[in-house]
């Protein structure tokens, strides 16, 4: 625990709720009130996993039970920096108090870091991150800074209603302005522009900002990093999802650290920065004499990140999540070519951060409809999923958009294939779906800071390329890029063209 970890009645335990097995969170008066709030009841109605659910029928765990169990990792990797009596545990908690005295002596980096695991999703739009990451739909226009800063809006708003007191809404307001800030951290970091309209904007003044910065470096690492606890609940929620068994890595949790990343460092994320002053960060430290969990703690680390591209491979780039998000895929190019599919024509950016994935789905299934055409909407709500007739993998995407001499990652190629596809077949171009998989497969780099052996603070990424220790780990980017992909659907109304349809892709590709 922080030194100052309940300084008022904010911090203060309410109720036990079960969010894993055998792991109870203990809810603050603060998550209890922000969980009240609509923006925080919506989670509930968005799925984490997106339509996976078409693949993996256990993959309706919600966002909102993601951000709860979230908060909840949050608070181990807190406590697993001062678990154990030794050196670097001592480091730790001088460091953890020098934090909260800089965030003021009557705030709580606990506080701080609770709100921000529970709100962290809540910019979301409908199906979290098929729509931008995976379709490559709203992404001019839905920008975080937007989408984050309504939702945080509503729920301060909201939260001056159920708050007992105007000093209880003005404290609380004060923690959503920290956690948005925190949110922003890198971009803060970078010295990069940010709204005036952001609720931390009119909370924050420009000192108290500055001050907080390096602090909520430290706060976006630990709940949103790389390896964070966002990963730690994506970890056992969604692996379990999948049906593989996801062991919690307890000697990971416990061997935490905090980081003082001096400008220039290796451990400091920017070359150059507007910020002359160190900042604090999280990272795993992997040497044993003092306090860290050794080679072991490298391995469970290196674990982590292994089962993160394991998830995005064969989770949300299954089969059946393919082929759901291709027809999701399909309706939005139906859509543009009758009239307009952005966000302003669903009701912009705040009507769509009230709505659920169903609720979504239901209305785009109503707008295709009215066009008279088939809808692939009302057949992905039926579970008719079309079935794949041909596919290409890494390396072979670039040799078939070669060869095709069109591009599948734009909608207008993939139109255009399906059209000479169906010609070819004399069958309805409704009927055949080309699928993309983006470039880069949500890829991440394993930049997680660790110590291992006497070096000093750097990216994993930098230390496996450097001393061998898990070396997968410096190519692990490339890994998501090589699981991207392209498919040929076909609508199960047509299955006896299946042998017609390979046919004319081995034509047309080959």
């Amino acid at each position: 625990m922080t030194p100052n970890a309940n300084p008022s009645g904010l911090g203060s335990i309410v109720r036990t709720i079960p969010v894993w097995q055998r792991e109870h969170h203990r809810v603050t008066r603060a998550e209890d009130i922000l969980s009240s709030t609509s923006v925080m009841q919506r989670m509930r109605r968005l799925r984490q996993m997106g339509l996976a659910y078409h693949a993996f029928p256990l993959a309706e765990h919600s966002r909102f039970i993601h951000s709860v169990g979230t908060a909840y990792w949050a608070m181990r990797m807190l406590d697993g920096l001062t678990a154990r009596q030794q050196n670097l545990q001592r480091r730790n908690a001088a460091l953890l108090a020098e934090m909260e005295s800089r965030l003021g002596g009557d705030l709580s980096l606990e506080l701080v870091v609770r709100t921000y695991a529970l709100i962290h999703d809540v910019g979301l739009l409908p199906l979290g991150h098929t729509l931008k990451l995976q379709l490559r739909r709203f992404e001019e226009e839905s920008r975080f800074s937007e989408t984050f800063g309504l939702s945080v809006g509503r729920m301060a708003e909201e939260c001056a209603e159920l708050c007992a007191s105007e000093v209880e809404a003005r404290e609380l307001s004060v923690y959503l302005a920290l956690a948005e800030a925190a949110a922003h951290a890198p971009r803060l970091l970078r010295g990069e522009p940010l709204p005036d309209t952001l609720h931390f904007r009119t909370k924050l003044s420009q000192d108290a900002l500055s001050k907080a910065i390096p602090v909520l470096c430290f706060v976006y690492d630990l709940v949103h990093g790389v390896y964070a606890a966002d990963l730690l609940d994506w970890f056992v929620r969604d692996m379990t999802a999948m049906g593989v068994a996801a062991d919690v890595p307890r000697l990971l949790v416990d061997s935490g650290t905090v980081v003082v990343a001096e400008p220039g460092s290796p451990a400091h994320p920017l070359a150059q920065t507007g910020l002359p002053s160190p900042i604090f960060r999280y990272g795993i430290d992997c040497e044993g004499s003092d306090g860290g969990g050794g080679i072991d703690a490298l391995l469970q680390l290196a674990a982590m990140h292994r089962a993160r591209l394991a998830v995005v491979l064969t989770g949300a780039y299954s089969d059946r999540k393919f082929a759901a998000d291709a027809m999701l895929d399909k309706a939005f190019r139906i859509l543009a070519s009758r009239g307009d599919p952005s966000i302003s024509s669903f009701g912009g950016l705040d009507a769509l951060l009230r709505k659920g994935d169903d609720e979504f789905l239901t209305e785009l299934q109503g707008r295709l409809s009215a066009l008279g055409r088939a809808n692939p909407i009302a057949d992905l709500q039926l579970g008719r999923l079309p079935i794949s007739v041909f596919q290409a993998t890494g390396d072979e995407v670039d040799t078939l958009q070669g060869l095709a001499r069109r591009d599948p990652y734009s909608a207008a190629g993939r139109d255009s294939i399906e059209k000479e596809l169906a010609s070819d077949l004399g069958c309805d171009p409704d009927d055949i779906l080309v699928g993309a998989s983006p470039r880069h497969m949500q890829g991440k780099e394993p930049t997680t800071l660790v110590r291992v052996a006497g070096l000093q603070w750097q990216p994993l990424s930098s230390i496996a390329a450097s001393s061998g220790f898990a070396s997968d780990m410096a190519v692990l980017a490339g890994q998501y890029s090589a699981g991207r992909r392209i498919m040929v659907l076909l609508h199960q109304r047509a299955i006896k063209e299946q042998p017609l349809l390979r046919g004319a892709c081995e034509r047309l590709f080959k």
